[in-house]
């Protein structure tokens, strides 16, 4: 406890140094005082001097401090403005440390092959789906419980998802730990976990990917309804032919299944199949698809 008030006491100190006087706590702004988790962030990534460390919301470097000391490039983004320059002043002693003023979610990544972050829970879901885009080893992340427990759901719960599909299909992921959120300052009203995220040998192309995410915005859109539901609804207003769809579909597996029951490599199997009978009749899957993309 002793340790935690004077992190506390490091982070107010810091935050006045710099005349940062807000917080946007809507935005996932916080700072970890619970230091031995930061100590136990390093030795789950297993941070080397051969490493290309990408670490996304900064904050006042923290982190990012420990991650200098350990590998050989640390990329670290932090999209508010102010933060982003007191933090290039506090890891201004590390050559090894580039510090990007961007949003992380709509800049590019620049080469890395392991992902360290305290991510603000704002923006979990469109890093964690931009980040199975990419080739890496592992990633340690600390995580909303709530977030992290909808990667790792099971089909038929609430939580299942579209991300936690992908997910499943690409990453193996473990809960390390949980974070109680009076690790944090300020005190968020929600617990946190830190999750190891390690990349499984992929089912599928590049291209049957693209076209999985595709699928899966359109069916995950209707859960709770069957494949055959959704599917024709969908196909009827792109192709507008009822008789055609309702032949395309019927030919589908799984078509009688309800969505959020399916397995992850059963959405591999009606995306494999739905390419074939589109393209055996002339109809690009781009044709169809072009306007689900987010």
């Amino acid at each position: 406890m002793k340790n935690q008030e004077n992190a506390l006491k490091e982070v107010k100190t810091l935050l006045k140094k710099h005349s940062i006087s807000y917080l946007r706590k809507a935005f996932g702004q916080k700072f970890l005082i619970d230091f031995s988790i930061l100590e136990r962030q390093i030795i789950l990534a297993d941070i080397t001097g051969k490493d290309k460390v990408l670490e996304i919301g900064a904050g006042l470097g923290t982190l990012t401090r420990k991650l200098a000391e350990k590998a050989g490039k640390v990329y670290t983004f932090e999209s508010d403005k102010k933060l982003a320059h007191a933090l290039e002043k506090e890891v201004s002693v590390f050559p090894n440390v580039e510090v990007i003023p961007e949003d992380a979610v709509k800049s590019p990544f620049p080469p890395f092959n392991k992902c360290v972050s305290n991510l603000p829970y704002n923006i979990s879901s469109p890093i964690m789906f931009k980040l199975l885009k990419h080739d890496f080893e592992h990633a340690v992340l600390m995580l909303q419980k709530e977030f992290a427990e909808r990667l790792v759901s099971k089909p038929g719960s609430k939580d299942y998802s579209r991300l936690t599909v992908l997910a499943s299909l690409k990453t193996k992921i473990e809960i390390a730990q949980i974070v109680p959120k009076t690790a944090f300052y300020p005190v968020p009203k929600v617990d946190s976990v830190l999750a190891v995220i390690n990349p499984i040998r992929s089912p599928f192309e590049k291209d049957l990917e693209e076209r999985l995410e595709d699928l899966l915005r359109v069916l995950f859109s209707r859960k709770s309804r069957k494949v055959r539901k959704v599917l024709r609804s969908f196909l009827n207003k792109k192709i507008q032919d009822k008789a055609f769809t309702k032949k395309i579909v019927s030919k589908l597996p799984y078509a009688e299944e309800r969505i959020k029951f399916l397995q992850p490599i059963q959405f591999i199997n009606i995306t494999k199949t739905l390419i074939r009978l589109l393209e055996e009749v002339g109809i690009g899957w781009e044709d169809v698809f072009s306007g689900t993309k987010t």
